[in-house]
């Protein structure tokens, strides 16, 4: 069983955007894993984050997890007994979109990034779908 994170969303962005990203990575990683559906986990994981540091709240909200971001996820990992964490950021810059989908278990982070400018949601989407089957 996996956690995905809701999408953190960077600029100015609708948020039928937030929505969109979220359902389309949800329905592709069901293809792989059985998620866990908690909504109380967004909660507790954000007070896990910030006990461990702000730092690595910052790192996994601002799409830049690094070790103290990765070592705090692990932990949650092992909290949660969970196989794995999954998180999305996009970043919309004037017309330019950059999405980034992180996965961490407890043997790899594995991360890939996407870009695409003046797009369409379903084309945001699609590109969220493919960023799953590349981090697998």
């Amino acid at each position: 069983m996996v956690y995905v994170f809701p999408p953190t969303l960077i600029g100015d962005s609708s948020p039928d955007l937030g929505k969109s990203l979220d359902d389309a990575l949800r329905k592709e990683l069901n293809k792989l894993h059985d998620l866990v559906h908690n909504p109380s986990y967004e909660e507790a994981t954000i007070n896990f984050f910030s006990r461990q540091s702000d730092q690595a709240l910052d790192q996994l909200f601002y799409g830049d997890c690094r070790k103290i971001c990765l070592d705090s996820i692990r932990n949650l990992i092992q909290k949660m007994r969970i196989d794995g964490f999954y998180h999305l950021t996009s970043n919309l810059d004037e017309e330019t979109i950059r999405i980034q989908l992180l996965k961490v278990d407890s043997n790899e982070a594995r991360e890939q990034t996407d870009f695409c400018e003046k797009c369409e949601i379903p084309e945001i989407a699609t590109r969220v779908k493919k960023l799953v089957w590349q981090v697998r």
